[in-house]
């Protein structure tokens, strides 16, 4: 991961970048518990809770460390990418 920021972003993005990432990939391992009926239901409520939780954590910060890894020329198209 050290890679992925080279000196620009602080350590506490890189940090919270690799924390939510890995929440965003554990939390769906929850589903393979999933039951028919109510129970499986709140399973998926609570699932799918902090997984969307982490996901607007992570999205907006990956873009903002990779707008600042971008050159001013292009950052437009790392915009609409």
């Amino acid at each position: 991961m050290t890679l992925l920021f080279r000196g620009r972003c602080d350590s506490a993005i890189q940090t919270s970048v690799v924390t939510e990432g890995w929440l965003r990939s554990i939390f769906p391992l929850g589903l393979a518990f999933t039951q028919p009926g109510i129970p499986g239901l709140l399973t998926v409520i609570i699932v799918q809770g902090p997984l969307i939780t982490c996901m607007g954590v992570f999205n907006p910060i990956n873009a903002t460390a990779r707008l600042q890894r971008t050159h001013a020329g292009k950052a437009a198209r790392v915009l609409t990418v």
